[in-house]
């Protein structure tokens, strides 16, 4: 998939940069506390996948990645509508799968079992990125379209 173990690593920080931006717009649209709470959370995850992947590239290569993360653009208009919601959250939820893959692959091929740990770890928590947007992904089918919505479901019984 990549010619060298730079350019995978590369690859995944422009990936969580791209993540962590479109957590962090869409937990500025959304208007219910519960569902910001969780773009919010997203973000910051993300956010620490990109720092930890920098460092590992630092580590690895003596020097600091060269991204152009001004380059990585997220487009989300801020009115849509629930089929358009529902097209997001499929969006995420795929490019969590591709994530979670793509670690796996990493902890695969890496001779290093630090490293190995690392990746899996980070797979294993794009896989529960994936479950908590599937969980809301089907509330949003089965209850009600969150979007433009003052409720917070953490308080409901």
């Amino acid at each position: 998939m990549f010619n060298t173990e730079k350019d995978a690593i590369l690859f995944a920080i422009r990936r969580e940069i791209e993540a962590f931006l479109t957590y962090k717009k869409l937990s500025e649209i959304v208007t219910s506390q519960d569902i910001k709470v969780l773009f919010v959370s997203l973000s910051n995850d993300e956010n620490i996948h990109r720092e930890s992947l920098e460092k590992l590239f630092n580590e690895q290569f003596g020097k600091r990645p060269i991204i152009d993360a001004e380059g990585i653009r997220v487009e989300i208009p801020n009115d849509f509508d629930k089929a358009y919601a529902l097209k997001i959250l499929d969006t995420a939820m795929e490019k969590e799968r591709e994530a979670s893959r793509l670690y796996r692959q990493f902890a695969d091929e890496s001779t290093n079992e630090s490293l190995k740990r690392l990746f899996m770890r980070f797979a294993d928590m794009e896989d529960g990125h994936f479950d908590a947007l599937q969980a809301e992904r089907n509330r949003m089918i089965d209850e009600y379209y969150w979007f433009n919505q003052n409720i917070d479901r953490s308080r409901e019984d």
